[in-house]
């Protein structure tokens, strides 16, 4: 079920008035004319510089943000034609950072990705229960669920984070720079996770860090100013040419010993 992004233009200082094809050419529009597709199942990194849209196009794409232009599909379906609802069922957001004024027990806090199934004020069920304790299990903070979410280290938080999208059972998991402010060991561990989720859900991720772009995503989408740069194979798109392009840097690439995979030193 793959995500089809087809000539998205967005800007936050959008004028109805003006005609919707002329956007594109407007010095403030943050994405200009986006075309691509992540594939089911996989892993898609979107990488570029900071300030070229990549956030933007991910809350686009989520249905946080109303395309100006160009359509977003899930599976075909246009996202425009949905409801929250809908869309709450079929994708699941990790944001940068959380906001948690309250001091939420972990499992209350994972619960609520069950909230997309229930009425106003329906009780949880023993289907939420199970739902919710394997997505702890399959992230590995079923150890916590008594403990409050305030009390949680990063890395910790980050995947109750992801444990409370995957309670939402979507087909679609989006994440806005998953290891950002983790340790090494931390953002090994996230993205090790969403190889595993990616086996029957299909991941997208804004991610920084080129070599862990190149050592765990399947497929990348590099921008800039507001267009794609390139789109495929993470081995394709990962190169000296691009990488000078994009972000105005000389690499060097090796090979990860064990992986076979690229490196680049810079």
């Amino acid at each position: 079920m793959p995500i089809e992004v087809k000539n998205v233009a967005f800007s936050y200082n959008h004028n109805p008035s003006k005609r919707d094809a002329d956007l594109g050419l407007k010095e403030n529009a943050v994405l200009k004319d986006m075309t691509f597709t992540c594939r089911d199942n996989r892993v898609t990194g979107i990488v570029g510089p900071n300030g070229c849209g990549k956030t933007t196009i991910l809350k686009v794409i989520a249905g946080f943000y109303k395309a100006q232009s160009g359509t977003i599909s899930y599976d075909g379906k246009n996202t425009g034609n949905m409801h929250a609802a809908e869309l709450a069922r079929l994708r699941a957001v990790v944001e940068q950072t959380v906001y948690t004024p309250f001091a939420f027990p972990v499992y209350d806090y994972v619960m609520l990705g069950r909230t997309p199934y229930h009425g106003n004020f329906s009780a949880d069920t023993e289907e939420d229960n199970e739902i919710v304790l394997n997505a702890m299990k399959d992230t590995n903070v079923l150890q916590f669920k008594d403990r409050k979410i305030n009390e949680l280290s990063g890395g910790e938080l980050q995947r109750v984070m992801i444990a409370r999208s995957l309670a939402q059972e979507p087909k679609y998991l989006m994440l806005d720079e998953p290891t950002s402010h983790l340790d090494i060991r931390q953002q090994l561990e996230v993205m090790k996770l969403l190889r595993t989720i990616s086996s029957d859900t299909t991941v997208m991720c804004i991610i920084h860090e080129i070599n862990q772009a190149a050592a765990y995503c399947d497929d990348v989408v590099m921008t800039a100013g507001g267009y794609v740069v390139g789109e495929g194979k993470a081995e394709d798109i990962l190169n000296y040419d691009n990488l000078n392009e994009v972000f105005g840097v000389l690499s060097i690439q090796t090979n990860q010993p064990e992986s076979g995979k690229k490196q680049f030193l810079f």
